[in-house]
């Protein structure tokens, strides 16, 4: 494991997985802990414990040498990739006005807030590979940071470093912080509308009160404008603010049935008497409150958008069992999108059983607010699952970019298994009427912390690997593939560009003088009309390249593919990862028109057919 992490994250991953290790150490064997400060509000029983052998220089070391991990991870070869087709799309809206933005977002499937952020940033420093990425980078690094927070919240500082370092070199993380999308913003603010709820509404943390809220309303709005999807953590906070509401209601109900009158008498919300211990709870009217302030500041966005999403395909993922929704996103957040490169049935078993102990640290000891964390955190990673499953019922959506906004809880469960097991075999030693093992405690203990770390760190790096050198898992190369036209590119050639809204990525990279012809310009298809299209092409030019990227929305019966194959002779068919380029020739007998060289046919479109921008 160590030699892989080094060859890919070199001094920063040695240092983090070193200085991570370091500070989770157990006190030496046979020291008695410092008296434990007392337990603040908030905070995990654990925390005590911790704060008698956690000293802060190692916790800090170990957190910036997380966070070095992460920012190496993914700055590392930021831009040996091409842009892919929805990245294209993310290049074209940084370049546009911010009423422009407005406009093509609504007919969109996603919020503009991201695309006002990306043309901001890339006024001041351009849209080039790099840069348009960069902001993916930064929010990727925030992800790391709100997994630390997080977990050392709910379960203690031992939780929260492991569950950064998972976080930090987390492929599917890696994948999506070089990606021009908005998937990391949305994870980076569901994160932190998630550490301000667990600090109010769960801890019931009182200090900046007036702050805190602010800033919860802030983030869940941006949450809310950055992806449609992140309605699901709304939902999820909803549904444990419901539950402890109503226990809590059911609590005060038993106290008054057996002590009727008694003058200290619980305290109450909403008019409704709570039980003991819920007297931090968030008065209801005040929580319904804030949901109908979320409501009307997203509401005018959703009035405008809301018959497109109505509209919106689906994806063509062919995941709807909620058995195959469960299962495909551990192996997604365990062994990245390419999990083939490191997954076997081994590690997959090894990461279930790291997965299973969790209970061993979260509930011991066990106590009211490790139940309510361990139901936040259940909460956290379940809803958004479950509400897909629901979803894809009526029409396939699932593809796990959308559930990033789960990830912190998958690797805060990952983190408090490893501490688990460590804290389980160091008590069971210790137990031990044996003086060579009770000596030995310290040694075993930081044994077993390394090998439970490896479960995941090692098909980590294994993936990452795979990410940053195979072809296979690569990106659509659209740079490769422009660049292949430029050089073999013939006098009456033309472009046919199939799905149409390629035109946005193939323009970015081509900057070649060939016609291009977006089709089909009609959604569902009109095949008479793109049989008429395709026969004045072909009367213009003497060889079509065919760039064929989703058909199954845009053409799902292959017409124009099979309209070419008909009349032309196909000479080239080559992949660039799920883009495929094809060259066809026209029979000897033709004699086109030379394409002129401003790229505009006789009808002054893009190549002499009226086609839009797809």
């Amino acid at each position: 494991m160590a030699a892989q992490i080094a060859q890919i994250a070199g001094v920063p991953g040695q240092l983090a997985v070193g200085a991570v290790a370091a500070a989770i150490r157990p006190a030496p064997s046979g020291r008695q802990p410092a008296e434990p400060r007392p337990l603040q509000a908030g905070h995990h029983p654990h925390a005590a414990e911790e704060s008698s052998r956690l000293r802060p220089a190692p916790a800090a070391l170990a957190i910036a040498a997380t966070l070095l991990l992460a920012w190496g991870l993914r700055l590392y070869r930021l831009d040996a990739q091409s842009l892919w087709y929805d990245e294209g799309v993310s290049a074209a809206l940084a370049l546009r006005s911010f009423a422009a933005i407005t406009r093509d977002a609504a007919l969109d499937i996603h919020p503009p807030l991201y695309y006002y952020l990306l043309h901001a940033w890339s006024t001041l420093v351009g849209t080039s590979e790099f840069t348009l990425r960069v902001p993916s980078v930064l929010f990727g690094l925030v992800v790391t940071c709100l997994t630390y927070k997080l977990g050392q919240r709910l379960f203690g500082l031992q939780v929260g470093l492991v569950a950064a370092l998972f976080a930090a070199a987390s492929p599917i993380l890696v994948y999506y912080s070089q990606e021009a999308r908005m998937h990391l913003q949305m994870t980076a603010l569901a994160g932190l509308s998630m550490y301000l709820f667990l600090k109010l509404i769960v801890d019931g943390e009182r200090r900046r009160g007036k702050l805190l809220w602010t800033g919860y309303v802030v983030a869940t709005t941006a949450m809310l404008y950055s992806h449609y999807f992140a309605f699901t953590v709304v939902l999820l906070q909803n549904t444990y603010f419901a539950g402890r509401w109503l226990v809590c209601m059911g609590s005060g109900w038993r106290s008054r049935q057996a002590a009727p009158g008694r003058p200290d008498e619980p305290a109450s919300i909403a008019g409704v008497t709570m039980g003991r211990g819920c007297e931090a709870t968030t008065p209801l009217l005040h929580w319904l409150g804030l949901q109908l302030l979320l409501s009307l500041l997203f509401l005018p966005w959703l009035a405008i958008v809301y018959g497109q999403l109505l509209g919106y395909p689906g994806q063509q993922s062919g995941i709807v069992g909620l058995g195959a929704l469960l299962h495909d996103p551990f192996r997604a957040f365990a062994f990245g999108v390419g999990w083939d490169a490191s997954y076997t049935a081994r590690r997959e078993l090894a990461l279930a059983l790291l997965f299973l102990a969790a209970p061993l640290h979260a509930f011991v000891p066990p106590s009211t607010r490790s139940y309510r964390h361990a139901a936040l955190l259940l909460l956290y990673g379940g809803i958004p699952v479950l509400i897909m499953y629901l979803l894809s019922l009526q029409r396939p959506m699932y593809q796990p970019r959308y559930l990033l906004l789960s990830a912190p809880a998958f690797y805060i469960v990952g983190a408090t298994g490893v501490i688990g097991i460590q804290q389980t075999l160091g008590r069971l030693i210790r137990s031990m009427p044996i003086p060579c093992l009770r000596t030995a405690d310290r040694l075993v203990a930081a044994v077993v912390l390394v090998g439970a770390l490896a479960v995941f760190l090692y098909p980590a790096a294994a993936a990452l690997r795979a990410y940053y050198f195979d072809p296979k898992y690569a990106r659509d190369d659209y740079r490769g593939m422009a660049s292949h036209v430029a050089d073999n590119r013939a006098e009456g050639d033309a472009i046919v560009l199939n799905a149409p809204g390629q035109i946005e990525i193939f323009d970015y990279y081509y900057r070649g003088s060939l016609p291009r012809y977006p089709l089909p310009r009609q959604r569902p298809i009109d095949e008479a009309a793109t049989a008429a299209d395709l026969e004045a092409i072909t009367l213009q030019h003497r060889r079509i390249w065919l760039v064929l990227w989703a058909v199954d929305e845009s053409d799902p019966r292959g017409f124009v593919q099979g309209w070419l194959n008909l009349h032309a002779e196909k000479e080239v068919d080559r992949p660039f990862g799920t883009v495929r380029l094809l060259r066809y020739a026209l029979p000897s007998g033709e004699s086109p028109t030379t394409s002129r060289g401003d790229g505009r046919g006789p009808q002054g479109s893009r190549g002499g057919v009226s086609c839009g921008a797809g």
